[in-house]
């Protein structure tokens, strides 16, 4: 992520030619970027972690320096890829109290996973999501499947919308179920709530 920000930097600062040429050619730029390379240098170290600006601070070349960190870290996203495959196998959406938990999380995986280089498809995600319904919701899920198989749902993000609309129909039958039972309540009427305490009282 790191790298990645610095090369933004260095694209909106239209000194990108001081890494680029390594990174694609594996040669140094051309020797008139002299002042180029300083003021890229300085934004690599400004934005650095301050241990390893120490560890190479004697570093007086763009070219070295970036250099010196694909040889330390260029590996990183190997290991970070392994983890992340792993999350994602064990990625649950009946884990998750809220469609929306469930959503950032799948997002902050499958994004961490494109800048280790490897893409998640919406059809992975729609079907992660889906075989990992909580039992109760089976009905509901094999609705999602119909409306996915009709075509009405092609995307990870039109299958959470409609999760979300269907989450907010049922919470407001729910709700509306509760407030029918506590006007029913036999607390309400003032002669059931007396005969009520009288039942439970523990002398009685």
């Amino acid at each position: 992520m790191w790298a990645q920000d610095v090369e933004l930097h260095l694209i909106a600062r239209d000194l990108l030619h001081t890494i680029q040429e390594l990174c694609h050619k594996g040669t140094a730029p051309d020797p008139q970027t002299e002042i180029d390379n300083s003021r890229t240098l300085a934004l690599m170290m400004r934005h650095m972690d301050r241990d390893l600006r120490f560890e190479f601070m004697n570093e007086d070349s763009v070219i070295k320096l970036w250099q010196a960190l694909r040889e330390r870290y260029g590996n990183v996203r190997d290991s970070i890829l392994s983890n992340l495959e792993a999350e994602l196998n064990d990625l649950r959406f009946s884990d998750f109290d809220t469609i929306i938990q469930f959503y950032s999380e799948a997002l902050r995986i499958t994004g961490m996973m494109r800048l280790c280089g490897k893409t998640i498809t919406e059809e992975q995600l729609i079907e992660k999501t889906l075989n990992t319904f909580p039992v109760y919701a089976m009905r509901s899920c094999d609705l999602f499947w119909t409306h996915i198989n009709a075509r009405r749902i092609t995307s990870f993000q039109q299958l959470i919308k409609a999760m979300e609309i269907a989450e907010r129909k049922d919470n407001e039958l729910v709700r509306r179920e509760i407030d029918r039972l506590r006007d029913s309540y036999p607390e309400r009427r003032p002669m059931a709530r007396e005969s009520c305490h009288r039942r439970h009282d523990l002398y009685d």
